[in-house]
């Protein structure tokens, strides 16, 4: 074997071994993300509960774009993985699409907090949180189905 082909055969190892190394963490951090955010992002095409938390629309947001723009990282990682080769540089534009398409998840955030007015549903002022960093506000068919906090310290 001429060290040439050791030189080879050791990129190739080091970029597969890169590979799933990345993809072992996006797959954590996807994982995170979906037990965390799927069900925030289903409510808008579910029927209306008796009680609906609405997230503020940059957390919404946030929430879809990052969930399509993780699961395109592990497509990417896989195909390095079997591949041992890097995506080609033609796939960034294919991030640039989901990250708009997730911040076109401003639209059934949208329709749901219309659907939420046109029900009639009263706003739980004691439940809902405003914060820099994290939103939401919890709306009931009555005030009587309303509690009297959050639960989290600010909210």
């Amino acid at each position: 074997m001429a060290i040439c082909d050791v030189v080879l055969m050791r990129s190739d190892t080091m970029k597969r071994t890169t590979a799933t190394f990345s993809f072992i963490f996006f797959l954590m951090l996807s994982s995170l993300l979906v037990w965390i955010g799927l069900d925030e992002i289903a409510i808008p095409f579910m029927p209306l509960e008796d009680r609906v938390r609405l997230l503020a629309y940059p957390n919404y947001i946030a929430i879809t774009a990052c969930s399509i723009v993780f699961s395109l990282f592990l497509l990417c990682c896989i195909y390095s993985i079997f591949t041992a080769k890097k995506p080609s540089p033609k796939v960034w534009k294919y991030f640039y699409i989901a990250f708009i398409v997730g911040f076109l998840g401003i639209i059934p955030r949208y329709q749901l907090g219309t659907r939420v007015d046109d029900a009639g549903y009263v706003k739980c002022v004691k439940e809902s949180r405003t914060s820099t960093t994290n939103s939401w506000r919890v709306y009931a068919k009555s005030l009587d189905l309303c509690k009297e906090s959050s639960g989290i310290a600010g909210g």
